[in-house]
């Protein structure tokens, strides 16, 4: 079944939480994009359908925020960096 068919024929939980998709699916084509390796149709269905999907539907709050969230989390580092200068 195509990702479209199948993201059509499961619900997902009210409380998916985006971090999956927001990290897995950028990193992911990144760095095939960097390496000069293939994201055809059906590797980015296979992507949606065996990583994505199965990861949104877990649901809960994973306690992190996504790189395209806007807000994403910081590094420790930088959290600690912020507390010594505010």
């Amino acid at each position: 079944m195509s990702c479209g068919l199948r993201l059509l024929a499961e619900k997902l939980p009210n409380d998916a939480d985006p971090f999956a998709y927001e990290e897995v699916a950028g990193a992911v084509l990144l760095i095939r994009k960097l390496n000069a390796l293939t994201a055809d149709r059906a590797y980015r269905e296979f992507l949606i359908d065996s990583v994505l999907i199965p990861a949104l539907k877990r649901g809960g709050e994973s306690g992190q925020h996504g790189i395209f969230s806007g807000q994403p989390t910081p590094a420790a580092s930088d959290v600690e960096a912020e507390k010594d200068h505010p």
